[in-house]
């Protein structure tokens, strides 16, 4: 299909379909009906998804550094499009303020906002955060984690005796700023990866910001960014399926900001909207999330579809539409 073709036919079109039929449907019953069609679901705020914990072996957390939602209709992104059409999708999700990678990844690790993790800085620095985190959770429980990443600064997140593997084009002493990282990622996955697998992964992939401050957000080249992502993430879902291990997996994609111009530093709409999308055994397909969803609702959502208890006062909340009861 063609980019303008894709377009057309994208998320935003399927939302304004499903909008339409929904709205006709309310004025008939008040029960959440899936429209004719194939339009997508509308789900109710606070609507638990009913499947068992035992379903769930597997939850991994990818984020794409610097992916506008608005950028996959018009890329090339057949993996991305099958998982929106596999799993329950926000195109309207937000990212923490300021809309800075390691402050964002922090949110997103540990539930907290800026305000109450700290981390305002957006480089890399020695040390680890004291802050529960997802990895701190589920090794206090005894699960297997892992980190695959593209940038030395999310490193913060990995405090010893939390991750089992920790992988990465970065933390293997390669370039930061070559084409191809992903792919590397996609390969060091690959390699770690077996049947048993872990219990949780977390993965980071960097084209998309490094060529938004290469050539601008939105470029054809930016584009490509997010193209080359794209193919890195299907070489991992590909892992996962030759593994027999896809269908026992939750998956968890977002971002940590967008961008405008060259960079993501002001407070615009473009930079804090990040997609947020959940695929998973008996998660809905192809379902539109229209209430609020924040980056640091990540944390417990992961920690919730691993049946484990979210840190007390932490502010993210587990979206519940994706999570068992």
């Amino acid at each position: 299909m063609s980019s303008s073709g894709k377009a057309r036919g994208g998320v935003f079109g399927r939302w304004v379909t499903a909008l339409l039929i929904g709205t006709a449907l309310l004025s008939i019953s008040c029960v959440p009906q899936r429209g004719g069609g194939g339009g997508a679901p509308r789900h109710r705020l606070g609507g638990p998804a009913h499947h068992p914990l035992t379903s769930i072996k597997h939850v991994i957390i990818v984020s794409v550094d610097g992916l506008r939602p608005d950028a996959i209709p018009l890329a090339d992104t057949p993996t991305l499009d099958r998982l929106i059409a596999q799993g329950l999708y926000s195109d309207h999700a937000e990212t923490a303020r300021p809309s800075l990678t390691l402050p964002s990844h922090v949110s997103m690790l540990t539930g907290l906002t800026v305000e109450h993790h700290g981390v305002t800085w957006n480089g890399y620095k020695p040390g680890f955060t004291s802050d529960a985190t997802v990895f701190s959770e589920a090794k206090k429980a005894g699960l297997s984690t892992a980190i695959f990443t593209g940038k030395s600064k999310l490193l913060y997140l990995a405090r010893p005796g939390t991750v089992d593997v920790l992988r990465g084009w970065i933390a293997e002493g390669d370039s930061a700023w070559k084409e191809g990282s992903s792919a590397r990622v996609a390969e060091a996955f690959a390699r770690e990866w077996t049947s048993a697998g872990f219990a949780l992964t977390f993965i980071h992939l960097r084209e998309p910001d490094s060529y938004g401050h290469g050539y601008d957000w939105m470029s054809p080249e930016y584009l490509r960014g997010v193209e080359i992502v794209d193919r890195a993430l299907g070489s991992i879902i590909s892992t996962l399926e030759n593994a027999g291990s896809w269908g026992k997996t939750a998956l968890i994609l977002t971002s940590d900001h967008g961008g405008f111009g060259d960079h993501h530093k002001e407070r615009r709409i473009e930079n804090y909207t990040i997609p947020w999308l959940c695929v998973g055994p008996h998660i809905e397909k192809g379902g539109l999330l229209d209430r609020p969803i924040r980056t640091y609702d990540t944390c417990p959502t992961a920690l919730r579809l691993l049946g484990l208890d979210p840190p007390t006062g932490i502010d993210g909340r587990a979206v519940l539409e994706v999570t068992p009861r």
